[in-house]
């Protein structure tokens, strides 16, 4: 209580008393000019306005921290790829064509991390590894390999026809 201790009115009570009851002031309020004031409160000389940066610090006097939005945290490491980002030839002044590890696909909106390294799978193969579902039967309708007959883009599909193979088995 080493804050209390610099205001005179508060030893007379105890530590006790002040964190069980409401405290509510004895002024009345003609007492209070702050309370019925024309004048914004920043323009008072002993309030200073606060910038948005200032905002989401903390407080030297209370300590407090304002809560911010929940961050995601990545699930495992990173595994590297062992291909190197440039051709043999050490010149970068051609482009790599990149392609995706799983379906071949060579046009992407977005390249995803996937079991190989960072931007190895397309963004439809990337989206179905990070939720557990690529599974060999899927490739991208659109995929280079895509074969109607072994491969589907619906999870639904593939399923009916895994089980299929088991009953065949």
């Amino acid at each position: 209580m080493a804050i209390l201790d610099n205001i005179p009115d508060f030893d007379e009570y105890s530590e006790e008393e002040l964190a069980n009851e409401l405290c509510v002031p004895q002024d009345s309020i003609e007492d209070l000019p702050w309370l019925f004031s024309k004048e914004p409160l920043y323009k008072r000389p002993h309030m200073s306005p606060r910038t948005c940066r200032e905002e989401g610090k903390s407080d030297e006097g209370h300590g407090r921290q304002v809560p911010g939005k929940p961050r995601s945290k990545r699930a495992g490491g990173r595994t590297w790829s062992l291909h190197s980002p440039l051709p043999l030839g050490g010149s970068s002044a051609l482009p790599m064509k990149r392609c995706c590890s799983h379906c071949k696909a060579e046009t992407t909106p977005q390249w995803r991390a996937g079991p190989l390294g960072p931007k190895t799978l397309c963004n439809a193969c990337g989206v179905r590894y990070k939720s557990g579902r690529l599974v060999p039967e899927y490739r991208p309708a659109a995929s280079p390999t895509f074969q109607r007959d072994i491969h589907s883009n619906s999870h639904k599909k593939i399923m009916r026809m895994r089980e299929g193979k088991v009953e065949r088995e």
